[in-house]
């Protein structure tokens, strides 16, 4: 019996990598997701976790709540957010998205909303 709870533990794990690592399309042509074909890897800026970095402090002043970087291209179609570390931190979420060009970007990340992700992406 006690041996099957770290297994368990293992397995959830292994398998939430492989979802965060594993290559995503973004091939959904339904009315709403049509021109959103362009893969993200994504996180929630964290107050405890970001105090360091004064840039995102500015943007969770301002109103924005997650940091955006485009996923690596994989194959013709694909994309990875296999190895992205964003501002520290490992990506949370992957997306296929059509965004806004943002005003809040620092290199190759930049800054949304929560409206602004759940109006231009989709979950993968």
């Amino acid at each position: 019996m006690q041996f099957s709870s770290p297994i368990a533990l293992v397995a959830l794990l292994l398998i939430h990598s492989q979802v965060v690592f594993s290559t995503f399309l973004c091939n959904d042509d339904s009315p709403f997701r049509s021109r959103a074909k362009v893969g993200y890897c994504i996180r929630k800026i964290n107050n405890d976790l970001d105090n360091s970095f004064d840039t995102l402090q500015g943007w969770k002043k301002a109103g924005k709540t997650t940091i955006v970087e485009k996923a690596t291209k994989s194959g013709s179609s694909g994309y990875s957010c296999g190895d992205f570390i964003i501002f520290g931190q490992a990506v949370e979420r992957r997306v296929c998205c059509n965004l806004p060009k943002s005003q809040f970007t620092l290199r190759m990340a930049s800054g949304y909303t929560d409206e602004e992700i759940s109006i231009s992406c989709y979950s993968r």
